[in-house]
């Protein structure tokens, strides 16, 4: 009863609207360390990455992407939805609280850590964008839907690797490790995105050689030059 009351009071004093404070009592406060793990500056900007990454994925996802006529498997497509959402509680699981937020100042290395990963984000950002719209414009003809195949695709990072798209993920989420550095859950996180992806380009490349006796040789499956 004492530590109720002792959250309700907190709750009291905070700015936070109520309802935000019961978000954070029965949402976040069951969830997140005693003691952050970066600064609020660092949660913010990796928060503000989601919410870019989640607009534009949601944009291709009904405007750009022209989808194969293969359905997929339910656990699948709902896995992408727990992993969004995971991924912002793990960020905020770890994030200062509110209270102790404005307190923190951010060192200069924090900021030019901070500004390179979003830098680099930006890079993968935009680099996956384009190769989303390269691959929805191959099976169009005239901005109408012609074909559904696959199609071997040249130019910008295709030159490189058949797999841009998991390419850039991959950036993307080594730019959050950077602005997450000192974190415990991102490691986790980044170890499942890697792997899923790693493996999916591969498969992927495989299959592109085997279906085009033509594919470039050079080209590797998901890192330049290397693999």
């Amino acid at each position: 009863m004492a530590a109720l009351a002792l959250s309700d009071e907190y709750a009291a004093s905070t700015p936070w609207p109520s309802a935000a404070a019961w978000c954070r009592r029965w949402l976040w406060d069951p969830v997140r360390r005693p003691e952050s793990s970066y600064s609020s500056a660092a949660a913010s900007t990796a928060v503000g990455m989601f919410v870019l990454q989640c607009a534009k994925r949601t944009y291709e996802t009904y405007r750009v992407n022209v989808f194969s006529d293969t359905a997929i498997g339910l656990w699948y497509y709902a896995s992408g939805y727990m992993h969004y959402a995971g991924a912002i509680v793990t960020v905020l699981a770890e994030a200062p609280v509110a209270a102790t937020a404005g307190k923190q100042q951010s060192s200069a290395l924090e900021s030019v850590r901070l500004v390179g990963a979003l830098l680099v984000f930006a890079w993968a950002y935009r680099e996956q964008w384009r190769a989303n719209v390269a691959l929805a414009e191959a099976r169009k003809r005239g901005g109408r839907v012609v074909t559904h195949e696959h199609i071997m695709i040249t130019g910008g990072l295709f030159d490189l690797v058949s797999s841009p798209q998991m390419l850039t993920e991959v950036v993307m989420y080594g730019a959050w490790y950077a602005v997450l550095w000192g974190g415990t859950g991102w490691k986790y996180v980044i170890a499942f995105v890697w792997g899923n992806q790693f493996e999916i380009a591969l498969i992927s490349h495989r299959w592109y050689q085997e279906k085009f006796r033509d594919y470039p040789r050079e080209r590797k499956a998901i890192i330049p030059y290397v693999l």
